[in-house]
């Protein structure tokens, strides 16, 4: 199976989990190992704000204003990728709303935002 292939099962499988069948200890997704990280830590805002950023170049309609991480978790990753699960308050000029997005941190700080989606009531 290519590394393309287990990295969009690993994407399903946290969002999945992340959108409230998750364990209520709160540091495991659905037998997934996680770290919970300070959604208020400079990293993990900025981090949020690249979401938004990218997912605004994605879908021009979007228009998001990123509001803040309510939930962040690091998901592991190898030597050269690290892993995060975050959940984002952003605004569209109709109201916020909470988003879900799994990003990868590369070994060069290049990041890449891999799934993103509303969550939903």
């Amino acid at each position: 199976m290519s590394n393309k292939s287990i990295t969009l099962i690993l994407v399903l499988y946290v969002l999945f989990a992340a959108s409230g069948h998750a364990n209520p200890s709160g540091n495991i997704f659905r037998g997934l190992k996680t770290v919970a990280l300070d959604p208020k830590d400079p990293k993990v805002v900025k981090l949020g704000k690249f979401v938004i950023h990218e997912e605004n170049k994605i879908n021009a309609e979007s228009q998001l204003i990123f509001d803040s991480v309510l939930k962040a978790a690091y998901c592991g990753g190898t030597g050269e990728v690290q892993r995060y699960a975050l959940v984002i308050g952003a605004s569209n000029g109709m109201g916020s709303d909470e988003y879900f997005a799994y990003v990868l941190v590369h070994h060069e700080d290049s990041k890449e935002l891999v799934a993103f989606r509303k969550k939903s009531n």
